[in-house]
């Protein structure tokens, strides 16, 4: 009789990981898993072979109107000009060109807060502290 396999995943990061259901209970006084009351199931590293295979989705974000290279997305100017700084950086920094690619990304930085600070409505103030100079 086959058993059943039960699996999990956690992301951390970027990085995702893999674990399985371990349900063996080792008789351990010394095991932090020892005692009554203790939960005798334990997620870790699969060790085991799969033999049909494990299949794992992940996709990230949604865009619709992504079909194909010919397609076209709406940006606001700032945003534009932001991303435009962005792929220059990037194709830069593939080049080996670190300084100039550390500017163009403090640009698309600066474009992307200047894009960002709009939302905020009225004038800005910046009151001093109870010991501050007066």
């Amino acid at each position: 009789m086959a058993s059943v396999k039960e699996y999990g995943y956690y992301m951390e990061g970027s990085k995702i990981s893999l674990v399985e259901k371990e349900a063996a209970f080792d008789n351990d006084p010394n095991s932090k898993d020892y005692g009554p009351g203790t939960d005798r199931f334990q997620y870790k590293s699969p060790l085991s072979d799969v033999t049909g295979g494990l299949e794992i989705l992940y996709s990230y974000g949604y865009i619709s109107n992504l079909d194909d290279e010919s397609a076209e997305i709406d940006l606001p100017n700032y945003l534009s000009i932001a991303l435009v700084d962005y792929v220059k950086a990037k194709y830069l920094e593939d080049g080996g060109q670190f300084k100039e690619a550390e500017y163009f990304m403090n640009k698309f930085r600066k474009q992307v807060e200047k894009y960002n600070n709009r939302i905020v409505s009225g004038p800005r103030i910046v009151a001093p502290g109870p010991f501050g100079i007066r």
